[in-house]
């Protein structure tokens, strides 16, 4: 079959031909583009038979757009949307978009379906400020902004790509309009979407009971509808309330049952994410070798994709490995070229991860002048952006540094800042770090009663977090305790 269409190719798109020729070879063809879109149609759930015939489906996509049959132009995008959505085949899906705006007729319609799904695929490379182009370009044609599930959509990919570029107050806007929407029409998949999307933004904001409840709202709806991708994504999204809450099984365990379904659905971007994100949790339990061996699929995934800023965030995920290993000159090289990947895709909030951890490398080995340098423009792109929870972070290390310099009040001003961030967004782990370090600190100074508050009060915090994330730290905290226990012996005894 695919030589004799191949030769049947190679005539059908050729004008030496006699007319009768082209005629016959021409409606040979059109045969041909409609057995593999009807193999198309037929295969939704089957993604791997549309791979395996996917040399076929271009050569029939080849004559359909050259001999601009309208009706298979349309038939042929929306079929395969989905197909080059989960294989990551965004540039051609670009390209084919591109081919179709030029061969359909002047429809407001059509033309906005296309310039949206062109603009998903910018946002899957990375393009963010050309995915916002496109679909604002697409906008224009919803006079009004009528509710149709087409402008919710809209307004969802757009709240997706504002909240990637750090504006949440707009990407909140949209994601809320979205939702009024959805919410008329009475379209409960769509509002989950939408609710696991505000999730994201609530737990950046550090609101985290609120995106907790958001997240299970979202996980519910997705079960009860059969939605198992979609539902894939929303536990995904819980699992990442789950690691910030210190809670690391639930999360370990949201994150493998959303991977199993994304292998299953051939979801090559979401299998990427999720890899990355059981990473870091297994890096947090000490898992280091596990750890490495879904980072470094996540990488491999990535590459093929051709996704900037989803490598980068891998590559950031893989330095950090290498730091929690002890290798600080590994780590380093890896967090740099992060750095430079998410400066070129103007991926702010990654930009401030990947300073924040280059301060970090440079504070381990002794460089603590360099290192605050890092960390204070970590922390204008992350105040910038609101970016709480990172903000937090870098506040902490701020007072390593300081701590290291032997600078004891400018350090345990930035603890404090970074523990007042820490309680506002509901970081129990956060609180409980940066409260034993203050507790050192006045340890440090001999203040013996205020260096026992705060050590009691991550003993106490140590309480709402697993076993796996608290286990060495609770040995430091006991450790602490015993010591302020001997200074105020030895006081009393003076």
């Amino acid at each position: 079959m695919g030589f004799i269409v191949q030769i049947v190719f190679q005539f059908g798109m050729s004008e030496s031909k006699p007319l009768e020729y082209m005629t016959d070879y021409a409606n040979t063809f059109q045969r041909h583009a409609r057995y593999y879109l009807a193999l198309v149609q037929n295969s939704t759930e089957n993604w791997r038979r549309i791979e395996n015939n996917l040399d076929q489906i271009r050569r029939a996509w080849s004559w359909v757009y050259h001999h601009k049959d309208i009706q298979l132009i349309q038939n042929y995008l929306e079929a395969l949307r989905i197909f080059q959505k989960k294989r990551g085949i965004w540039h051609e899906q670009i390209e084919w978009g591109r081919q179709a705006l030029k061969s359909l007729p002047n429809d407001d319609i059509l033309q906005r379906d296309i310039l949206h799904n062109i603009a998903w695929c910018y946002y899957a490379l990375g393009e963010l400020k050309v995915a916002v182009e496109m679909l604002e370009k697409s906008r224009v044609q919803f006079p009004g902004g009528i509710a149709t599930p087409e402008y919710a959509s809209n307004l969802t990919a757009l709240g997706a790509i504002y909240t990637d570029l750090g504006n949440r107050q707009k990407s909140i806007e949209c994601y809320e309009q979205a939702l009024k929407i959805r919410q008329s029409l009475e379209d409960h998949v769509g509002e989950a979407i939408i609710l696991s999307n505000l999730g994201i933004v609530q737990n950046d904001l550090g609101n985290r009971q609120t995106a907790l409840e958001l997240l299970r709202m979202a996980c519910k709806i997705h079960h009860d509808n059969g939605e198992l991708e979609l539902e894939a994504t929303a536990l995904n999204n819980l699992g990442a309330i789950h690691e910030n809450l210190g809670q690391w099984e639930p999360s370990l365990g949201a994150y493998r049952r959303a991977l199993q379904i994304h292998i299953e659905f051939g979801d090559l971007r979401m299998q990427a994410i999720t890899l990355n994100n059981l990473g870091k949790i297994l890096v947090k339990m000490e898992a280091l070798d596990e750890a490495s061996i879904n980072y470094y699929q996540a990488l491999q995934i990535n590459r093929i994709l051709k996704n900037p800023v989803d490598e980068a965030t891998t590559i950031n995920n893989i330095g950090h490995l290498h730091s929690q290993a002890g290798d600080h000159h590994k780590a380093l090289k890896y967090y740099q070229t992060a750095l430079t990947l998410f400066q070129r895709s103007g991926h702010q909030e990654g930009e401030a991860a990947s300073l924040n951890n280059i301060g970090a490398v440079h504070n381990h080995v002794g460089k603590s002048d360099s290192a605050l340098e890092f960390f204070q423009q970590a922390l204008q792109i992350a105040q910038q952006y609101g970016l709480l929870a990172l903000v937090s972070d870098i506040l902490h290390n701020l007072g390593l540094a300081a701590h290291k310099l032997g600078d004891l009040d400018h350090a345990l001003q930035h603890y404090q800042q970074a523990l007042e961030i820490s309680q506002q967004i509901s970081d129990p782990y956060g609180e409980m770090v940066t409260s034993l370090k203050i507790g050192t600190l006045y340890l440090e100074r001999g203040t013996y009663e205020n260096a026992r508050i705060h050590c009691t009060e991550a003993r106490r915090l140590s309480g709402k977090l697993d076993d796996y994330s608290v286990n060495q730290l609770t040995s430091q905290v006991l450790a602490a305790l015993n010591l302020i226990e001997q200074g105020i012996s030895e006081d009393s005894d003076e």
